[in-house]
């Protein structure tokens, strides 16, 4: 059975910023999208907090089963008396499913998770099922890590502002993705894509300021990264 304790947000907050346990990026990250969100609710699920611990950044609240949190960091937290929501090892959903449930429950509408990649391959696998889950219900999950920035696109235009790195979109509809798109490197006019294909991953802007996405059948995942060896994006 769940439970959710309300209040965690406040009842006006519509965004939250969410530090789950798969692979820790930089601890930069975190703290620079603290220091540009520095009013936006922060929540760990469980082994995230050793992130925020190793980025100085205090949690605003705790939740999880607490299997995996390190003893130091039990120990920074309970000194700084951050709230927690605590579950049973042996639950139905995963501590980042917990957490993304709290933060809709108590009102949020849009969530940037750090930490949802990496690690366990079940885990990162069902992560991208939450977001495209979520999405298709109307709220946003935004991944980010040290190189990838990752979304739910559905039906509907969709405008980019120029980045350096790659663009790809994986489509999740079961009968594929109906598609256009101006101001990238490898355009495309009302394309259809088969679920399973790969063909609309490795795009790159153009010098045009801003891409945009039309999809008239179909959703899927939106990716913007950029590659460590910094090659050249097009081959």
């Amino acid at each position: 059975m769940k439970h959710y304790a309300p209040g965690l947000l406040d009842k006006h907050a519509r965004h939250a910023i969410l530090i789950t346990g798969g692979t820790a990026p930089d601890p930069a990250l975190l703290k620079d999208l603290r220091a540009q969100f520095p009013t936006v609710p922060c929540l760990c699920a469980d082994a995230g907090a050793d992130l925020c611990r190793a980025s100085g950044v205090l949690p605003d609240a705790l939740i999880g089963d607490m299997d995996s949190l390190s003893p130091e960091t039990r120990a920074w937290l309970d000194e700084a008396g951050v709230p927690e929501v605590v579950y049973p090892a042996e639950k139905d959903d995963s501590d980042t499913a917990l957490a993304v449930q709290q933060l809709f429950s108590d009102g949020a509408e849009e969530l940037i998770v750090i930490g949802a990649l990496g690690g366990r391959m079940d885990h990162e696998l069902a992560n991208m099922m939450l977001m495209v889950g979520a999405g298709r219900q109307g709220k946003s999950i935004v991944y980010w890590d040290d190189i990838n920035r990752m979304r739910y696109v559905g039906p509907g235009e969709h405008q980019l502002d120029h980045t350096p790195g790659y663009i790809g979109i994986v489509p999740f509809s079961d009968d594929g993705m109906c598609l256009s798109i101006d101001g990238l490197y490898y355009p495309l006019d009302n394309f259809s894509v088969p679920f399973g294909e790969t063909r609309l991953i490795s795009n790159v802007f153009t010098d045009a300021p801003m891409a945009t996405i039309r999809i008239a059948r179909g959703d899927g995942v939106l990716v913007l990264c950029h590659d460590r060896a910094e090659k050249d994006p097009r081959r």
